[in-house]
């Protein structure tokens, strides 16, 4: 089966690309069947041959997921564009492992917010208290004092 992928001619630290058409088993840096343009990460230069992309297209060639969605932008194909980035089953669990350890965290300090406010007017109601007696102990004493 071929494919429209690209194969890096850069320098190192200098990205830059080739558009080719070329078998899927084969290595990517090995010979090509057609160089159908060029791109250039850096700058944005995208230099495409929009005729030899749709008749490769028309023979049955698959272009990878960045082509694709270059190739929508460029109009050369009309269709959507596909996400490239791709979550695997392992990282997907862990994230809704950590979603779901998120929620139940907010209800348990909404019902320890609840549990406490109870607690918390005991515990002013008995700082009354003693503030109260308090104040009758010192009255008393003023007075034993006066007498």
């Amino acid at each position: 089966m071929v494919s429209i992928r690209l194969q890096r001619i850069g320098r190192r630290k200098q990205p830059y690309f080739r558009v080719v058409a070329q078998d899927k088993t084969k290595d990517p840096w090995d010979k090509s069947l057609d160089i159908l343009g060029t791109l250039n990460p850096r700058t944005k230069e995208v230099t495409l041959n929009e005729e030899r992309i749709k008749y490769w297209i028309s023979v049955g060639a698959q272009p990878t997921e960045r082509l694709h969605n270059l190739f929508v932008d460029k109009k050369i194909i009309e269709g959507k564009k596909v996400k490239t980035i791709k979550i695997s089953q392992k990282r997907a669990a862990k994230i809704a492992e950590k979603k779901e350890a998120e929620n139940p965290v907010e209800e348990v300090k909404e019902e320890k917010v609840a549990e406490a406010e109870p607690v918390v007017e005991e515990i002013k109601e008995e700082k009354k208290e003693e503030a109260e007696v308090k104040v009758e102990e010192k009255t008393e004493e003023k007075e034993e004092v006066a007498k």
